[in-house]
């Protein structure tokens, strides 16, 4: 829905082409009724010839890996997301994150180190993100390394089940 704001992302990708021409925007997730509408907005950048947008539709889970592993960059705008899974999934995969300063991103995403925190409303601030890191193969390549360490070291699962338990002998009183 419109609340992923997918549309701020179609709406700064004309700053990026300017500066990365090359750069193509693959839009993938499950279909909704904002679909049409943004594949449309999608339509008309490209009827300009400004640069290409490719959708993934209704893609099984088992492609996701496949998917993160085409891109340079993940760039989420959604302040929706509770836990923000996605955003873990992709430093995972190692891959540099741009995503909205006002939701849990704040908590997953470190600024300068595995990706960059913006404000959606301010296109020139979320295609100055992205033009930094798509120009910047030694920024990127390192925040991909940073992404995939901070992954395995804070949200490996084994990691996670130890912290449980400290929560549970904590509160066992142990």
């Amino acid at each position: 829905g419109m609340h992923k704001k997918v549309n701020r992302v179609l709406e700064a990708m004309p700053y990026v082409w300017q500066a990365e021409k090359d750069t193509a925007l693959v839009i993938a997730g499950g279909v909704t009724d904002n679909t049409k509408i943004l594949k449309k907005q999608a339509a008309d950048l490209q009827n300009e010839k400004i640069g290409n947008v490719y959708f993934i539709d209704n893609f099984p889970n088992e492609d996701k890996e496949k998917i993160f592993r085409m891109a340079d960059i993940f760039i989420s705008l959604s302040e929706m997301e509770s836990f923000g899974i996605v955003l873990v999934e992709a430093l995972n995969a190692g891959l540099p994150v741009v995503a909205s300063k006002n939701c849990v991103a704040r908590y997953i995403i470190d600024e300068g180190e595995t990706g960059s925190l913006v404000e959606p409303a301010c296109l020139t601030e979320v295609a100055g993100a992205l033009i930094e890191l798509l120009s910047d193969d030694g920024m990127r390549n390192r925040f991909a390394e940073n992404a995939r360490e901070k992954a395995r070291e804070v949200y490996h699962p084994r990691r996670i089940l130890d912290k449980w338990e400290d929560i549970i002998s904590d509160v066992a009183g142990n």
